[in-house]
């Protein structure tokens, strides 16, 4: 939950990929134009200004995407092709995100930008899998990156 007890949760219905937004009084709102396959979202996340993140896999490959306050998905762009998950994800004030996953054996990580677009961090093991991460400091990273 945020500031404001706005939260999003995930999973699968029909094996189908599901997320909703869940208001401050209860009220679950199911996310419109999910992927139309079987798959799954593994991870959410919402900041305070009630936009959030979701990310998982279908039998398409990877699946994230970042969540407006009103329900609309914006997909990420640029996720790797192959066997794999994208099990990590968090989303920053600033509307950035960083997602992580592993494909074909091989662990990533990137920053999505609020259009969906990703850059991918570098100097990671060459094999496992990132399953979690956290953007408490996103700040410094991004403007390193003249991203913000």
């Amino acid at each position: 939950m945020n500031e404001k007890d706005q939260a999003i949760m995930g999973g699968t219905s029909q094996s189908r990929p599901y997320a909703a937004l869940v208001s401050a009084k209860g009220q679950v709102t199911t996310l419109n134009n999910l992927p139309n396959v079987n798959g799954i979202i593994y991870t959410v996340g919402i900041n305070d200004s009630g936009s959030g993140i979701i990310a998982g896999f279908t039998s398409n490959g990877l699946y994230g995407a970042f969540v407006h306050p009103d329900g609309t998905i914006v997909p990420l762009i640029g996720l790797p092709v192959g066997e794999g998950f994208l099990d990590g994800a968090a989303i920053h004030s600033s509307g950035y995100g960083l997602v992580g996953g592993e494909i074909n054996g091989t662990p990533f990580a990137a920053i999505a930008s609020p259009n969906g677009y990703l850059t991918y961090l570098n100097n990671l093991p060459t094999n496992g899998a990132i399953n979690t991460v956290s953007i408490a400091h996103l700040d410094t990273y991004l403007k390193c990156l003249n991203l913000i």
